[in-house]
């Protein structure tokens, strides 16, 4: 397990997951605890093309998704 934490120059979280989403892995999970559109539309692509072969499980922090990350204009819940 990598925790990678953000703003960084030097290890953009974006770039991260870009090039691991592009390995063969079967599984990709991630504890998130807030998303903005902003940020994923940059990973979006490569996360549906993964998605197709492999098993992908997104674990929220109780309450926090916004209306902006849900990515359907709901409130998450």
């Amino acid at each position: 397990m990598e925790f990678i934490h953000q703003p960084s120059d030097a290890n953009r979280l974006g770039d991260y997951l870009k090039d691991n989403l592009s390995k063969p892995w079967t599984d990709f999970r991630a504890a998130v605890a807030f998303v903005k559109r902003s940020g994923t539309r940059h990973i979006s692509t490569a996360l549906a093309d993964f998605a197709r072969a492999s098993r992908v499980e997104f674990t929220e922090t109780a309450g926090a998704e916004s209306k902006e990350g849900d990515g359907n204009g709901t409130d998450g819940g």
